[in-house]
């Protein structure tokens, strides 16, 4: 998870991580893609709008090294797809905060049930 506010990124890091999710959080869109190797996660969780909209960039070199990476880009206004020029759609959802830490899990486990065929219950 990358975002710029400390207080958002340490509510939605402890609170994904209450519910079971391993969760490596960053400030600094920087840090995580110096750390970032392919394969080691399923879902990327980014602020949109950090660092005058670094975001979007963000998602252009992650998805350069790992192109199965899931991306949720987390924005306070309507996104379009076609808007955010990325290499593939299909692993890109887009949800609109204010979101509560229980609706982003579900959207994780969703995404990744969908990515994997699982049935949800």
């Amino acid at each position: 998870m990358v975002d710029d506010n400390i207080n958002r990124l340490t509510i939605f890091q402890e609170g994904l991580e209450r519910y079971g999710l391993i969760v490596k959080g960053y400030l600094s869109p920087l840090d995580a893609l110096a750390e970032f190797h392919p394969g080691i996660f399923d879902v990327a969780i980014v602020d949109i709008m950090m660092y005058a909209k670094y975001g979007k960039e963000f998602y252009k070199r992650l998805a350069h090294v790992d192109k199965a990476i899931k991306l949720i880009f987390l924005t306070p206004r309507n996104e379009d797809k076609n808007e955010i020029n990325t290499m593939t759609s299909n692993h890109l959802w887009i949800i609109r905060k204010p979101i509560t830490v229980k609706s982003l899990f579900e959207e994780v486990i969703s995404i990744l049930a969908l990515e994997q065929n699982i049935p949800l219950l």
